[in-house]
């Protein structure tokens, strides 16, 4: 956000225009910053947007998370996007149901409208470990399971408590998603589904 920024502009422009200051500079330093905040605006919105694979004016498509409302996407997105929902509902995922993500895709569960267990972000098999400490094996076992088959910008490997996966889960399938190619693989625990 640049509204920080515009705070120190005014003050610095606050602080310049006082009577032993220079009018010129508190107008040039404001001047300054709308010139940043006006280039920002505007190149942004030809600029990748986070995790979409394309650029703003692309994003057309409508889609609806119950949770958020309706959002527009590029059509690779909604496609994958509903893909991931005929997958969630093939496997009878429900809503409230628990959700491990692993790693770092916290938004698999907003779009299934499963919960995600323990924290939203498992980052990692290390920091992982010991949220999942704090949880039942029978909701462990219950659970869906995403897992971004892709990153290697982090230990993939699975945390202790799924030592075992894949056995007591069930397959539901894999989507991929447009940013990177991302493939991500969605499960169903024995006791869910």
């Amino acid at each position: 956000s640049l509204a920080p920024w515009g705070v120190v502009a005014g003050l610095l422009a606050f602080g310049l225009s006082a009577p032993s200051g220079s009018q010129y500079a508190a107008m040039l330093a404001c001047l300054l910053f709308v010139t940043v905040v006006s280039s920002q605006v505007v190149t942004n919105g030809l600029r990748m947007p986070y995790r979409l694979y394309r650029p703003l004016p692309d994003q057309s498509e409508a889609i609806t998370i119950p949770p958020l409302g309706t959002f527009r996407v590029d059509r690779e997105t909604r496609d994958s996007y509903l893909k991931l929902i005929r997958l969630a509902d093939a496997c009878g995922i429900k809503p409230g149901q628990g959700f491990l993500g692993l790693y770092n895709i916290p938004g698999v569960a907003l779009i299934t409208q499963t919960v995600t267990l323990g924290m939203p972000i498992l980052q990692d098999r290390p920091s992982t470990e010991p949220i999942l400490d704090q949880l039942t094996p029978e909701v462990i076992r219950s659970a869906v399971v995403g897992i971004d088959l892709d990153s290697g910008s982090y230990d993939p490997s699975m945390p202790k408590q799924l030592a075992a996966f894949p056995a007591g889960y069930r397959s539901c399938g894999t989507v991929i998603l447009p940013f990177d190619q991302q493939r991500l693989d969605l499960w169903v625990g024995e006791g869910g589904g």
